[in-house]
């Protein structure tokens, strides 16, 4: 029995969600963190396509 990626990967991200749901400021935290974690990913992107 073998479970497609991407379907465990949304059950990770809900359950990442829920953990992380209660206080506010965790979840701010965390949405700055992704935006620094985006950006070095575009980075990385731009760097690549360029070359």
């Amino acid at each position: 029995m073998r479970r497609d990626t991407t379907q465990t990967h949304d059950d990770d991200v809900t359950g990442q969600n829920m953990l992380m749901d209660p206080p506010d400021e965790s979840r701010t935290r965390t949405i700055f963190n992704n935006r620094q974690v985006v950006s070095k990913f575009n980075k990385c992107m731009n760097r690549s396509q360029s070359n």
